[in-house]
């Protein structure tokens, strides 16, 4: 009886020494609560995860974003295509005009910007020139 009473004893007291190991081990920097709240406004609580863990997990980002754009939808993937558009554009205009010994690339990047600036321009044909 006195042994089980120790076992008890153990028990109880070594699980609440664990407890207090996980208090320590929950993040409360700015920045953990910051990305936290970004989690939260992401989910649909609405959704069930168990039927849709997709819009579960996304659908209050995707909502969030709709809303910003003033459009009805706007998934994960138009983002990425927006930001690989982006990406590109960003290469394309800081690729330098080099007019002696070019590569094919600073060729691409001179075609571009003369489009931009063909599509720009109120007379078209001030922003063509010979590409060699």
């Amino acid at each position: 009886m006195l042994f089980g009473l120790l076992v008890f004893i153990y028990f109880v007291t070594s699980e609440s020494g664990h407890s207090e190991k996980l208090d320590h081990l929950v993040c409360s920097t700015d920045a953990c609560r910051e990305r936290a709240n970004l989690i939260n406004q992401s989910l649909n609580p609405s959704a069930s995860p168990c039927d849709d863990f997709y819009t579960f997990a996304c659908g209050g980002w995707e909502k969030q974003q709709a809303e910003m754009r003033g459009v009805e939808n706007y998934a994960m993937q138009e983002m990425l295509e927006d930001k690989v558009r982006q990406t590109l554009k960003s290469i394309l205009e800081s690729i330098a005009s080099n007019t002696t010994h070019q590569k094919i690339t600073d060729k691409v990047g001179i075609i571009y910007n003369k489009c931009i600036a063909f599509s720009n321009a109120s007379n078209g044909r001030e922003g063509l020139e010979k590409v060699d």
